[in-house]
């Protein structure tokens, strides 16, 4: 499903998805229905939780290797907590956990994929 550019840093290889069978559409329009609910809540005056989901589903459509009816169905999930030092710095953490259905499929657009993944990401801000 990888493939390398034959390169890395710090020894670390680079590597980009290689084409599946999503990639071969060959329609003019790709229908994808999506759903989304999300919102915050002030917890305190410094600090803020912020949640949100994304339910994404393709519909039937064609490719060059055959017809795909809808069975996968990606969700999107992440929690970010953010924290007002003063009122120039905030600092915040985040993660949002990813899962896909249909990923043995042959026509799937999730073929080969793994079932989940999560991200995480930590930072500060300065607003000037």
């Amino acid at each position: 499903m990888f493939s390398s550019f034959g390169t890395s840093i710090y020894g670390i290889g680079i590597y980009a998805a290689s084409p599946t069978a999503n990639l071969s559409y060959t329609g003019v329009d790709k229908t994808v229905v999506v759903y989304y609910a999300g919102g915050d809540y002030k917890l305190t005056p410094e600090l803020r939780l912020f949640a949100a989901q994304y339910v994404v589903t393709p519909q039937s459509y064609t490719q060059s290797s055959g017809a795909y009816t809808p069975g996968a169905t990606n969700v999107y999930t992440s929690l970010l907590a953010d924290y007002t030092i003063d009122s120039s710095w905030d600092v915040y953490a985040g993660l949002s956990f990813q899962t896909y259905s249909d990923t043995a499929t042959p026509n799937s657009p999730n073929v080969g994929m793994y079932s989940s993944n999560y991200l995480y990401a930590m930072g500060a801000r300065y607003r000037f």
